[in-house]
C-alpha cells in the first residue's frame, strides 16, 4: 500500500524499518535530501546518496535549504551498489536511486533484485537504512511485507497557495487575491521543487503577473501533453442542439457543487459515459458539460496510455495529476477503442493489469474527479467498468426539431442572418433542409454549414467584394448535401447495431415537440 510521505514519515522513523521504498519527482530532492538530513541529525547517522551518475557513494550535508554531495571511498563493486552495501558494516541512511530494475513487462522487479532486497532485510545491519528512491516503484507482492512504500505527493492547494505566496511576497509584492489564487490555479498538478523553480524563473521574464500566469499554464500544458494528457479549449458553439435531457442533467450535476450538498450526504457523482454512434455530439456535450460546471477539461488517450513504455507508471502518474488539479472533469474520447483485448493475456496480459489498477481508483477515489467518456460500442468495456458509471446516456441520431436546432446553432456562426429571432427561412423551406438531411448526424450538419460558408466567401471574393456580409441561400446548403454520404447510409449496418441498443440506456433527448416533429410512432423515441 502506498503512502503519504508527510504523514507516515514519524511512523517510519518509530518502526525504524532497515529497508524501505520511496517514490518522488526528480525535482523534489532538494527537499527529500533535506528531510533525511535532519533525521540523521537526529539519530546521528550520516546521510549517503548514490545513483547510477555517481562511482562512489556521495555523503550528503544540508544547510540554509540547499544540500552539498561530497564523494566517499565507498564504490559500487561491480556496478551493483546493493550488493556491496549488504556485505559492509558502515551505519548510516543510504538513499540509493535507480536501483530497481524494473521489468515493463512483466510489471515486476528482476529476479536478482528480489533476491537481494529478501537478504538485506533479513540479514540487516543494525543501524544501516536503506531507502530506494525512484520515480515509479512496483514492490513485487512477496516484498510488499518487507519493504513499505512511501510517496511524496504533489502538493494541495493550501501546499501550492502558501509556496506561491512566498515567492509572490518576495518578488511580486502586492497582489489582490484574485491574482494570486489564479497563479495558484496555474501551478496545481506541479511537484513542489518544480513550482519553486518555475516561479523563480518566471518572475524575472514576466512584466506582469497576467505574462507570469501564462508562462506557467504553457510549461504545465507542455508537460502535460508530454504524458498524453491535454487540456480541452472551449467549445465553437454555445450549446448541443437535441440533447434536451442530458442538458437537465448536466444542470442538476452543477447543484451538486455546491458545497452545501456534502452537509445532507450527497456526494458528486463518479462520471458519466456518453454511448452512440459516431459523429451524434458526444464530444461536444463533455465539452459544454465542463464549461457549463465552471470546472477545466483533462483529456487522456487510453489507447496512447496502454501503449506507453512504462503503462503502469503512465497510469499511476495520470490519476495523480488528475486528483491535484481537482475538481476537474477527467474526459476520455473512443473510450471504448482502447479496451480490445482487455479480458485476455495478450501483450503480457497488460490491458488487464492496467484496467484492473483503473478500475480500483474509479471505485475508491473520493476527490473531486468527475469522469467522463464517450464510446461508440458499450459492449467493447469491461462489465466491471460500466457498472462504475454513475450515468449512461444514449446520444442519438436527432430528431427533426434537434435537425432545425443544430443548423440554427452553427449558420448563427458564420451567417449575421440568423442572428435575429426571425429566421430568413420560411417554415417550408425548414421542413425541405430538414428531409434533406435527417440521415445526418450534427457532425455532418457542422462541416455542411462550414463549407457553405467558405463558398458564399469565395464567391463574394471572386466577384470583388470579400467584406461584404456573409448570406446563404436554401439552395447552398442543400448542394452541401449532394456531395456527400451520410455514414447512416454508408455504414447503415454498424449504426443499426448500436442503435438497436438505445433502450440499455438513459436517452440524451426527450420526444420531438416541435412544430417540425415526425408524425407518427418514433422507433428510438
Amino acid at each position: 500500500m502506498q503512502k503519504g510521505l508527510n504523514k507516515d514519515w514519524a511512523l517510519w522513523i518509530a518502526l525504524k524499518d532497515q529497508i524501505a521504498a520511496l517514490e518522488y519527482q526528480l525535482c523534489d530532492r532538494t527537499e527529500i535530501l533535506t528531510q533525511f538530513c535532519v533525521w540523521g541529525e537526529l539519530e546521528e547517522l550520516p546521510v549517503y546518496y548514490w545513483n547510477p551518475g555517481y562511482r562512489s557513494l556521495q555523503q550528503v550535508s544540508c544547510s540554509n535549504g540547499k544540500c552539498k554531495l561530497q564523494p566517499t571511498d565507498i564504490t559500487a563493486g561491480s556496478h551493483d551498489i546493493l550488493l556491496t552495501l549488504s556485505e559492509s558494516s558502515n551505519e548510516g541512511i543510504y538513499l540509493l536511486e535507480g536501483v530497481l530494475d524494473f521489468d515493463v513487462e512483466k510489471g515486476q522487479l528482476s529476479s536478482v533484485r528480489s533476491h537481494e532486497l529478501t537478504n538485506a532485510f533479513y540479514c540487516a545491519v543494525e543501524r544501516q537504512y536503506w531507502v530506494l528512491l525512484d520515480g515509479y516503484i512496483e514492490i513485487p507482492t512477496e516484498l510488499q511485507p518487507l519493504i513499505p512504500l512511501f510517496s511524496k505527493p504533489l502538493p494541495t492547494r493550501k501546499e501550492a497557495e502558501s509556496i506561491v505566496f512566498e515567492i509572490c511576497d518576495r518578488s511580486v509584492p502586492n497582489l489582490d487575491p484574485e491574482q494570486r489564487s489564479a497563479l495558484v490555479r496555474a501551478c496545481l498538478g506541479l511537484p513542489t521543487g518544480e513550482i519553486k523553480l518555475i516561479l523563480n524563473r518566471f518572475v524575472a521574464l514576466s512584466p506582469s503577473l497576467d505574462e507570469l500566469v501564462q508562462l506557467v499554464l504553457q510549461h504545465k500544458m507542455g508537460k502535460l501533453r508530454g504524458r498524453g494528457l491535454d487540456y480541452i479549449s472551449e467549445p465553437d458553439v454555445q450549446g448541443a442542439a437535441g440533447l434536451d435531457l442530458l442538458n437537465l442533467e448536466i444542470d442538476k450535476l452543477k447543484a451538486l457543487l455546491d458545497p452545501a450538498a456534502l452537509q445532507h450526504g450527497l456526494s458528486f457523482p463518479k462520471g458519466w459515459c456518453l454511448w452512440g454512434p459516431p459523429g451524434t455530439g458526444k464530444s461536444l456535450s463533455a465539452k459544454l458539460t465542463a464549461s457549463s460546471l465552471g470546472l477545466p477539461l483533462i483529456a487522456s488517450d487510453w489507447g496512447a496510455l496502454l501503449g506507453s513504455p512504462q503503462p503502469d507508471r503512465a497510469l499511476r502518474d495520470l490519476l495523480e495529476i488528475v486528483e491535484s488539479l481537482a475538481p476537474v472533469i477527467f474526459y476520455f474520447d473512443d473510450f471504448d477503442k482502447g479496451f480490445a483485448g482487455w479480458d485476455s493475456d495478450s501483450g503480457g496480459g497488460v490491458i488487464r493489469r492496467i484496467s484492473g489498477k483503473f478500475l480500483t481508483w474509479l471505485q475508491e477515489h473520493t476527490s473531486p474527479v468527475f469522469m467522463l467518456a464517450t464510446v461508440n460500442r458499450l459492449n467493447n468495456l469491461p462489465p466491471e467498468l460500466i457498472r462504475r458509471f454513475s450515468e449512461i446516456f444514449f446520444v442519438d441520431m436527432p430528431k427533426n426539431g434537434g435537425i432545425y436546432d443544430i443548423f440554427n446553432l452553427h449558420l448563427r456562426k458564420y451567417f449575421p442572418q440568423f442572428r435575429s429571432s426571425n429566421s430568413p427561412f420560411t417554415d417550408d423551406q425548414w421542413r425541405i433542409l430538414i428531409r434533406d438531411y435527417n440521415l445526418c448526424t450534427p457532425v455532418e450538419i457542422a462541416n455542411a454549414v462550414k463549407k457553405a460558408a467558405q463558398e458564399v466567401f469565395v464567391r463574394n471574393q471572386r466577384e470583388g467584394d470579400p467584406d461584404t456580409e456573409l448570406r446563404v441561400t436554401l439552395n447552398d446548403l442543400r448542394y452541401q448535401r449532394s456531395l456527400f454520404t451520410p455514414a447512416m447510409v454508408r455504414d447503415e449496418d454498424q449504426i443499426y447495431a448500436i442503435r438497436n441498443k438505445a433502450p440499455y440506456a438513459r436517452p440524451a433527448s426527450g420526444n420531438d415537440k416541435s412544430r417540425f416533429a415526425a408524425s407518427g410512432a418514433e422507433l428510438f423515441s
